[in-house]
């Protein structure tokens, strides 16, 4: 599949999903908070997205052991992305065009990453830019334990404004910004030249990354973290909470909050943001740099 065929087969899809009802994007409004030389964009959910909302965040009504991506829904198809990944579209986007990178049979989310899981990255980045990016558990902000990848186009994320220059490929080191434990790698893209082998060193790197934080493996499971990565870095930062808290509030972060996005559900939790800061945010769910 060319760049051109996955680009046009999520357009396709995205349209025939409007049409069927399938999509339901949610409706948020927004504002900008700039710190640690990030523009975060804060969204809220407006009154009109409340019900999609509660189909996202409320699951007291499904089935306990309902798994949306087996069967999944074929109005959200959108390709076979390799032998072991298929490409659909998020019935909940927050970002136009946003898909998912799902196993076709199932594995848990916080079971280890694989050189497969890395080949769909690496098929999908060598055509379309844009961000990767991985919740590694419930505490890493998984809404589902089906292990899937997702990806977002360029311009909904702002986390590249304080990468540093390309360098010191494959060696994983710290973002001066970030006061907490993450690692931070450049990819060299001359390691890549198809997606066998830009998987295979993707899969390395990743581990590398992992080592450096002080993740690994239990019984073939992660303990929870967040990835995320484009076609010329990559970034693994362990979890410690799902949410941060103050009082009777709580704000569920994923890995899109370190890449300069975060979700509210009410437009009071908007002053909290403002006033604890979005980088206190992250450190509360985070461990100590």
């Amino acid at each position: 599949m060319n760049f051109p065929t996955l680009a046009s087969a999520i357009t396709q899809a995205t349209d025939h999903a409007r049409t069927t009802g399938a999509l339901l994007p949610l409706a948020t409004e927004q504002i900008s908070l700039t710190e640690g030389g990030i523009e975060f964009c804060v969204h809220w959910l407006s009154s009109l997205a409340l019900k999609d909302a509660a189909k996202l965040f409320n699951t007291v009504d499904k089935p306990a052991n309902s798994n949306p991506f087996l069967p999944y829904e074929q109005d959200l198809y959108v390709a076979d992305l390799s032998p072991t990944h298929v490409a659909l579209l998020n019935k909940f986007p927050l970002f136009e065009k946003h898909i998912l990178m799902v196993t076709r049979i199932f594995e848990e989310q916080l079971s280890m990453l694989t050189v497969a899981d890395f080949d769909a990255v690496a098929r999908t980045l060598a055509r379309l830019d844009g961000l990767v990016f991985y919740n590694g558990g419930v505490t890493g902000g998984a809404s589902q334990p089906h292990k899937h990848l997702q990806w977002v186009p360029p311009g909904t994320f702002a986390l590249e404004a304080i990468l540093p220059d390309a360098g010191n490929y494959g060696r994983p080191k710290r973002l001066p910004n970030f006061d907490f434990r993450h690692a931070f790698v450049a990819l060299d893209q001359k390691q890549g030249t198809n997606s066998a082998q830009a998987a295979t060193y993707m899969h390395d790197v990743f581990y590398r990354a992992c080592t450096e934080c002080g993740i690994a493996a239990v019984e073939g499971k992660l303990p929870p973290y967040n990835l995320l990565t484009g076609r010329h870095w990559m970034l693994v930062v362990p979890r410690s909470r799902e949410h941060w808290e103050e009082g009777a509030e709580k704000i569920s972060m994923n890995a899109m909050s370190f890449a300069g996005s975060i979700l509210v559900r009410r437009t009071e939790q908007i002053e909290l943001v403002r006033k604890a800061g979005p980088m206190a945010l992250l450190k509360a769910v985070t461990y100590p740099a």
